[in-house]
């Protein structure tokens, strides 16, 4: 299980350096919960010319039912995007690019020489949700996917500072 520390609004979680190696494989995600949802991911190694190291972030806002409610995928090199969407209980996406959630205020910046993506999700695309979060997070290639905290799983519920 990795390790987590954070204050009420901040969650940093440390995953195992061995898990995988390759260069996608995460070692550290930080989830900021404040005006906008940020997810900062650090890698071992990424590539910015690796054109199948991709990310998911799975963003659950409930109890009520099982899995994630909204969802930020795209990739991790040169000239890639993103998308936003809906997500299902069996862990499936919902995009739709008409939909308000698919058309929401996200960003992804990537900078390669710090092995680092900073994923941010305006409060649309969380449907105006403005409370308590818990994300899942993989990176992943045609070879390998890192899971954080593991797969399916999320990480402790994160305030909203």
């Amino acid at each position: 299980m990795p390790a987590s520390a954070g204050t009420d609004d901040t969650l940093v979680v440390i995953d195992s350096r061995s898990d995988v190696a390759a260069g996608v494989g995460l070692s550290r995600v930080r989830v900021h919960n404040g005006d906008q949802l940020v997810v900062t991911t650090r890698h071992r190694n990424l590539r910015k010319l690796a054109y199948n190291d991709h990310f998911t972030v799975w963003v659950d806002t409930r109890t009520s039912h099982r899995g994630p409610d909204y969802v930020i995928s795209g990739g991790l090199s040169s000239g890639t995007d993103w998308a936003t969407g809906r997500a299902t209980s069996r862990w499936h996406t919902r995009i739709d690019p008409l939909d308000g959630i698919g058309t929401c205020a996200s960003g992804v910046d990537i900078s390669w020489g710090q092995d680092k993506a900073r994923i941010t999700l305006g409060r649309d695309c969380l449907g105006g949700y403005e409370g308590r979060v818990r994300v899942s997070v993989v990176a992943g290639n045609a070879d390998v996917t890192d899971y954080v905290p593991a797969r399916k799983t999320f990480t402790d519920w994160v305030a909203l500072g």
